[in-house]
């Protein structure tokens, strides 16, 4: 059976216009993606009760740090949840007070409660 020119014609196009379609909507990115850091942490001002580290996640997510004084977390405490906003950029800096003078601290990121993939398979991170 033999299509004519115009049915063939019809259906190149509607192909061309679902596949067209489909990579367009395939390739817009998510609002907030998931849950990573793209910048940070990095650690700033410590003082003997205090430090200060800074983090930018991919979006508007809640942030908390847990940190304790042995590696394997327990013990540990943590940051009030902070959720990062838009009008700063996704940027935040947290201070993690209560710190004991020349004390090594263990910490780890959490976002939306889980900790950044891109971390979770490396020593735990530390400051003193």
């Amino acid at each position: 059976m033999k299509m004519s020119h115009f049915v063939r014609s019809a259906l190149v196009l509607g192909l061309v216009l679902l596949v067209g379609t489909s990579v367009a909507f395939a390739s817009k990115p998510s609002h907030t993606g998931y849950p990573r850091l793209m910048q940070g942490p990095v650690v700033g001002a410590v003082t003997d009760t205090e430090a200060k580290i800074g983090v930018r996640p991919r979006g508007a997510f809640p942030l908390v740090i847990v940190y304790v004084v042995n590696p394997d977390f327990s013990s540990a405490r943590q940051t009030a949840p902070v959720l990062v906003q838009q009008a700063n950029d996704y940027t935040a800096v947290i201070t993690l007070p209560g710190l004991e003078p020349t004390t090594q601290y263990f910490y780890e990121i959490q976002l939306d409660g889980i900790k950044d993939r891109y971390l979770k398979n490396l020593k735990p991170l530390r400051f003193e």
